[in-house]
């Protein structure tokens, strides 16, 4: 048994009779003839030196014969695509994904490898501009703060896999599973068209597609810059386009980096009927220009309630004749996987207290409050929660 029969016979037994024809449908099968519930014959119908070519899809999985009848199936497509059988396996254990292809051409690397250091700070990238799109596709923002995910997001995240690595100059796979938006029939005849618009599309799918209009966003505005015009940068924040993926696609165009660039193949079962764009591409060129619109973006934002964790640096008391009793300090914390100095004002009395007692016994606090981080320092309003470690 060769490595490639070796490989569809591991695989087969998990593939879906529905994936199957799927697949066909989309790939110029028509039904010859069918018997409901048990099997499918189909014809490859194309006009070429296959024309003709027939197949028998077993649609129950409990046949005793079923993983080596696919085989057959398996064996037949990729004889009429002249491609080998794990390819065919791999397009058909996707139907029901979106695939993601992340690429980075590298200048002193060798294709298909990069420093060890390099590809974790590639691969945490991609992991930013998922959660990026996903909290696009939850709520548009021109930025996000670091906290805890939304329950969606963090289903996003958990189902997203990496998927096996392609030829590239270094390449990183992404499949996010869709729910397909009918169910297939047994018999390809009484197959229902599959459209998105039709059935409203899962939140993977829309995580996927304000992925994609964040990166096109991102795309036009250089391309305006370039041509030396004045691109309004808020514009484009419903599309899906915010500071965050502006920041990770900053990060992995560091200084050996040529180009990175972005494409999408979307599943076959959850199948777009509107055309969207599925590739962008961005140079290194470009990195001042994207960390310019990250901050617009960043100072466009509106004040984002979060909790903090860190230390009071500095307090300032009310004037002694003021008649309103509000302080301010300085805190040195964790935001955005940094530490930054924040500046929090109009403390409240209790708030203040505890925030002075912290300072005064070297130790840390939380709190919460409102973030702005427009002008020229950060600035956390309507201090509340605060408590010192130990409390």
């Amino acid at each position: 048994m060769s490595a490639d029969e070796e490989v569809v016979r591991h695989q087969v037994e998990n593939i879906s009779p529905f994936n199957v024809l799927a697949y066909l449908r989309s790939h110029q099968w028509a039904v010859v003839a069918s018997g409901p519930g048990r099997w499918t014959r189909v014809r490859y119908e194309p006009c070429d030196a296959y024309h003709g070519a027939e197949a028998l899809v077993p649609l129950w999985p409990q046949y005793a014969d079923y993983a080596r009848r696919l085989e057959d199936v398996v064996r037949v497509i990729a004889q009429v695509e002249h491609r080998t059988a794990s390819d065919v396996m791999d397009d058909l254990s996707g139907v029901d994904h979106d695939l993601v292809r992340f690429r980075r051409v590298d200048v002193s690397s060798p294709p298909g490898e990069l420093p060890v250091s390099v590809a974790a700070q590639f691969t945490a990238s991609v992991r930013d501009l998922l959660s990026a799109s996903a909290m696009a596709a939850r709520q548009p923002r021109p930025f996000y703060t670091a906290g805890r995910p939304a329950s969606e997001v963090a289903t996003f995240l958990r189902t997203a896999r990496l998927a096996a690595a392609r030829p590239g100059s270094y390449v990183i796979d992404v499949k996010t599973p869709v729910e397909p938006v009918t169910q297939l029939s047994w018999s390809l005849h009484e197959a229902t068209p599959l459209t998105t618009e039709s059935a409203g599309e899962s939140f993977n799918r829309r995580a996927v597609r304000h992925l994609v209009q964040g990166l096109s966003s991102l795309e036009i505005l250089l391309g305006q810059v370039a041509a030396d015009q004045a691109p309004s940068v808020t514009e484009h924040v419903s599309a899906g386009l915010n500071a965050n993926i502006c920041d990770a696609v900053a990060a992995v165009l560091d200084s050996e980096a040529q180009s990175f660039d972005v494409s999408v193949a979307w599943a076959i079962r959850q199948p777009m009927r509107t055309p969207k764009a599925t590739s962008v591409q961005f140079s290194s060129t470009a990195l001042e220009w994207i960390l310019s619109i990250s901050r617009s973006l960043k100072a466009a934002a509106p004040a984002e309630d979060v909790e903090l964790y860190g230390l009071v640096t500095r307090l300032k008391r009310p004037p002694q004749k003021s008649r309103l009793w509000v302080g301010e300090a300085s805190l040195l914390a964790v935001l955005d996987n940094r530490v930054v100095t924040i500046q929090a004002v109009d403390v409240q009395e209790e708030a203040y207290a505890t925030l002075a007692r912290a300072h005064r016994q070297k130790r840390a606090i939380t709190c919460r409050g409102s973030l702005d981080r427009r002008g020229p320092r950060i600035t956390l309003r309507h201090v509340r929660d605060v408590q010192a470690s130990d409390d």
